[in-house]
């Protein structure tokens, strides 16, 4: 039976969930926060920082594998690279190879929210006070200081190679890449911006998911 907050009461008969846990007694294991198929791989990430693999073992078995990780804070985030490499968002970026064996590491003072790949080496990050533009892990330069940089939760290229960030606090803006400031892509509704958690390139048009107002 499942009772949901807004669609009523469902039934269904002769389901069956497999269930797979951490074989740990800590609840914040347990709590898988992000996950990432990579390969032939499911990549997870938990509240406690560490990273896992789950592997086939059997016919219709599968386990979990620690990968020997260096954790710090909860993974928020697992992205497979252009050029074959993870990285793992949680308190910092960090890269590491399918083997979880790291290749550079680079702590912030504040951690990093997405990321758009310009190609293998070069990356726009995003993170708490604006963005940074990246070349392997060294920083080029930085765009902060202006609302469309502010917290960017999501940024994404469409297929014209316009630059969309989905500011938290402020609202969805276009930018141009090196340009100095981003320009608000949708109109104000009542004086409040339009928050958007994810924001995706459908059949040419772009689809906003805006908290708790559809898409």
């Amino acid at each position: 039976w499942f009772t949901t907050l807004n669609n009523g009461i469902f039934r269904s008969n002769n389901l069956d969930f497999p269930t797979y846990t951490i074989n740990s007694q800590d609840k914040e294991e347990n709590r898988i926060t992000a996950l990432e198929p990579i390969g032939n791989y499911l990549y997870c990430g938990t509240q406690s920082g560490r990273l896992h693999r789950l592997e086939k073992v059997g016919s219709n078995t599968y386990d979990f594998k620690q990968l020997e990780f260096q954790p710090n804070g909860a993974i928020r985030k697992i992205h497979k690279t252009k050029n074959g490499t993870i990285l793992i968002f949680n308190n910092s970026l960090q890269e590491i190879d399918s083997s979880a064996k790291p290749n550079r590491l680079n702590y912030y003072n504040t951690y990093p929210y997405d990321i758009l790949e310009l190609s293998s080496e070069k990356r726009i990050l995003s993170y708490t006070h604006g963005l940074k533009e990246l070349s392997h892990f060294d920083s080029i330069q930085t765009f902060k200081n202006k609302p469309g940089f502010m917290k960017v939760r999501r940024i994404v290229e469409d297929s014209k190679g316009q630059i969309w960030l989905s500011s938290q606090p402020n609202g969805i803006f276009k930018w141009k890449l090196y340009d100095s400031i981003p320009v608000p892509a949708l109109e104000l509704n009542d004086f409040q911006p339009i928050r958007a958690s994810s924001i995706i390139e459908f059949r040419d048009q772009m689809v906003l998911a805006p908290n708790g107002k559809g898409i």
